[in-house]
């Protein structure tokens, strides 16, 4: 690894982006819940009495 993509990774790490970071972590959550949830629904709705 060069020097120069070090310092790009560092780059990246850097605070600024986290913000977006956590904001799409928050979006993956909200859309791995609602996956969750549409799948227990149709398990629970195509159930046989």
């Amino acid at each position: 690894m060069s020097p120069t993509d070090d310092d790009r990774l560092h780059a990246l790490m850097q605070p600024p982006a986290t913000a977006q970071a956590l904001r799409r972590e928050t979006i993956y959550l909200l859309l791995s819940c609602y996956g969750l949830m549409s799948i227990l629904a149709v398990v629970v709705y195509l159930w046989p009495r």
